[in-house]
């Protein structure tokens, strides 16, 4: 690495961490403070396991920050290389501002691709382990969900359904379940058990009983708790797992896998569909808020801290709205998910493309 491609990291480094401790406290005493008071005060979780829920909290919020510092730091250490004159004498030394962007171009990218690995290795599992914490303080038991209920669509109707007052992943079991199947959008098979367990490739009913309501071959038959049933229910610990999960807690395969099994049952989810395109366009707007803030950074010779920190919130603000808004039209399904994620970065790499051929002249 040049001494060139090295002094400009050097300038991109401190302002970097000082954006993301200044977003980061944005988000804390926007957000995070308030959810923490009320784990205490409104529902009486002990202070140490309020504070571990809040950690676990933070690296969703944080992951937030690095495109948003990478602005501000592209803004700043340029507006403070203009003002002093260094960039007219990397000029007048024959370096053009094409060749200064290659380190901005590249830090982009390493941030960007930092944010992804992030995203998938760490915001995931904090995410997880913070609902867990949560559930335990709600008095369930440890990887114990309460009110599973699963539905598997085919072509828009309903082909089976399943519900479970409590559902262990871990032990792969289910507590007084009831299952329904549909054919034409009416029952026709329905289980009921106080207890399934998953035996690699059934569950096994204890307890309870099968009905079957087709009009043709009406039959009960009763399940013993010394002779279980076996039946597939169409859907593995795994499965049901994952239809529980939010967005934010699976990573970027796991969510894809879950829209392959909806996508097979016919359910299209254009709103899952966008956030696991989101998952991979927005870490990449850090290099898109490089493109853009180191030719305004010139503009602005001398940016100050308060200037950067508030030309960058224009540009996030705007960035946003257009993000906003096309994820809203993709979700009703009315634009493709994978452009409405994507255009705001196409935008911003045009923009950001005509203000570095400007600022190259």
């Amino acid at each position: 690495m040049r001494i060139l491609d090295r002094y400009v990291l050097r300038e991109l480094a401190a302002p970097f961490l000082f954006g993301v401790a200044a977003f980061a406290t944005v988000f804390i005493a926007g957000n995070l403070l308030f959810k923490f008071a009320r784990l205490v005060t409104e529902q009486g979780m002990p202070l140490g396991d309020a504070l571990l829920v809040f950690l676990y909290w933070l690296p969703g919020y944080l992951v937030l920050t690095f495109p948003m510092a990478t602005l501000l730091a592209t803004l700043l250490a340029f507006g403070r290389m203009s003002g002093d004159g260094e960039t007219t004498a990397m000029r007048a030394g024959g370096v053009s501002f094409r060749r200064v962007m290659i380190p901005v171009i590249a830090a982009g990218v390493g941030i960007s691709l930092f944010t992804i690995a992030f995203n998938e290795l760490v915001v995931p599992r904090s995410t997880r382990a913070a609902e867990d914490l949560l559930a335990r303080a709600a008095k369930q038991a440890s990887g114990t969900q309460q009110h599973v209920l699963v539905r598997a669509l085919e072509q828009g109707e309903i082909r089976n359904l399943i519900y479970a007052r409590e559902f262990n992943r871990a032990r792969g079991e289910l507590r007084d379940v009831t299952y329904v199947q549909y054919t034409a959008g009416e029952p026709v098979l329905v289980i009921q058990g106080e207890r399934a367990e998953w035996r690699g490739a059934k569950w096994e009913f204890y307890g309870g009983f099968l009905q079957h309501l087709d009009p043709y071959r009406k039959s009960t038959l009763i399940i013993r708790k010394d002779h279980p049933l076996r039946f597939d229910l169409g859907h593995d610990p795994e499965d049901i797992a994952l239809r529980r999960r939010e967005p934010e807690e699976l990573t970027w395969r796991e969510l894809g896998d879950y829209l392959a099994r909806l996508a097979k049952e016919g359910v299209p989810a254009p709103e899952l569909r966008v956030q696991w395109h989101h998952k991979l366009s927005v870490p990449f707007a850090s290099l898109i808020f490089a493109l853009i803030g180191a030719p305004l950074g010139l503009r602005s010779p001398r940016t100050g801290s308060a200037l950067g920190l508030g030309l960058s919130v224009l540009i996030i603000f705007i960035y946003y709205v257009i993000w906003n808004y096309l994820g809203i039209l993709a979700g009703r399904g009315a634009f493709p998910a994978l452009w409405a994620a994507w255009t705001p970065n196409i935008i911003g790499v045009a923009i950001g493309g005509a203000l570095v051929r400007r600022a190259a002249r």
